[in-house]
């Protein structure tokens, strides 16, 4: 129940795995099982962290904007004082700025929280998809004796 985030964007959790399971202790087992690097999460505290995330991921959406309204401001004058402090915050065609760096910083947020709400869907989907395979294979133990894991 092991699931690689592999191929998430930025790689900061390309080589980190995620257990979820009913449990923490089985999900940490399954975990150490199976790579020893990761994530050990019961399924509650799975959902838990998605929500907080995609609260993290919404927030800084909408910082998004508002940091792109920055790299845009002018000058409130034309003089030398005002353009130069202008020019450290938004730079100058030379250099980037303050409001630049802070941009591609709200940027890089947006992109880690997209690829932990993604690893974490993924993962919980894996669990659910395992759950009911589990769930249809007892069905059919339960059924006929000769077939099923029980069988």
């Amino acid at each position: 129940m092991t699931q690689s985030a592999s191929g998430a964007g930025v790689g900061w959790l390309s080589n980190l795995g995620f257990a979820i399971a009913d449990d923490a202790k089985v999900a940490s087992a399954n975990l150490s099982a199976t790579s020893g690097q990761g994530f050990a999460l019961s399924r509650d505290d799975a959902m838990s962290m998605l929500n907080v995330a995609r609260q993290a991921r919404t927030h800084f959406t909408e910082m998004r904007t508002i940091a792109y309204r920055l790299t845009r401001v002018t000058a409130p004058a034309d003089d030398p004082g005002s353009n130069s402090y202008n020019d450290g915050l938004v730079g100058n065609g030379q250099r980037q700025g303050a409001f630049a760096a802070g941009s591609r910083n709200v940027e890089q947020m947006i992109k880690y929280s997209e690829d932990l709400v993604h690893s974490l869907e993924k993962a919980l989907g894996i669990t659910v998809t395992s759950d009911e395979t589990a769930a249809a294979d007892l069905k059919t133990t339960a059924q006929d004796t000769k077939t099923g894991f029980a069988g």
